[in-house]
């Protein structure tokens, strides 16, 4: 009994494994589809979340004062954030385009997402509907913080920088986020084709190597 008393504590006290929920990029334009026929704050939304990682509540107390059009950046102020630090992001060509129109005839003191021009304080019903007529119903809105650290980091942006704009402060966390897919390891294989080593050819007693073109996909 006392052995499995022991052996219970420790099953319990272990840290529960990580999420590994992200977003595909088939999946990201269902997606941001979905978003959209809900309306501009949604669409707006879950642009930002995808592309910088940042929490659903540090967009959600984002206000117009807080955005730059001309200098084209979004910040967080210090005591805003998780780590109490604040950051900038430069806004994609995407999310430029949403968030001027989120903008669009409110003062420096209004919020950026709204919803009929009301604050947005939870969307969690919305998120669950749409991300089921999206084929993804399990995914959370966190989840678009791990798949825009993991497509910072893909597309060649160093990770001190990715870990800046997601506002990651230490390694242990960031790498957790920046998740191996399937997708991935096929990407993987399909570079290992192009600088592989000519195939062989089999006949009924003997093993030929003939030069042959690599396959440019894996099943």
């Amino acid at each position: 009994m006392r052995k499995w008393s022991e052996s219970h504590k420790y099953r319990s006290w272990r840290n529960p494994s990580p999420r590994v929920g992200f977003v595909e990029t088939s999946a990201r334009d269902k997606l941001a589809a979905e978003c959209a026929n809900v309306g501009l704050w949604m669409r707006a939304l879950f642009e930002c979340g995808v592309t910088f990682g940042w929490r659903v509540s540090e967009l959600l107390n984002l206000q117009v004062s807080q955005v730059d059009l001309a200098d084209r950046t979004i910040r967080l102020n210090p005591g805003e954030t998780k780590n109490g630090q604040g950051r900038i992001a430069v806004l994609t060509d995407a999310a430029y385009v949403l968030i001027c129109e989120c903008v669009r005839g409110k003062g420096a003191n209004n919020y950026v997402f709204t919803r009929n021009r009301n604050r947005i304080r939870s969307f969690r019903g919305t998120w669950a509907k749409l991300t089921e007529k999206a084929g993804v119903p399990a995914l959370l809105f966190h989840d678009l913080r791990r798949s825009a650290v993991r497509n910072m980091v893909r597309s060649g942006i160093p990770e001190r920088v990715a870990m800046t704009i997601s506002g990651h402060r230490t390694r242990s966390v960031f790498d957790r986020y920046n998740i191996v897919s399937e997708g991935d390891l096929r990407e993987a294989a399909r570079k290992m084709n192009r600088s592989a080593p000519p195939l062989p050819r089999f006949s009924h007693d003997s093993v030929t190597v003939v030069p042959e073109p690599s396959f440019g996909t894996v099943n």
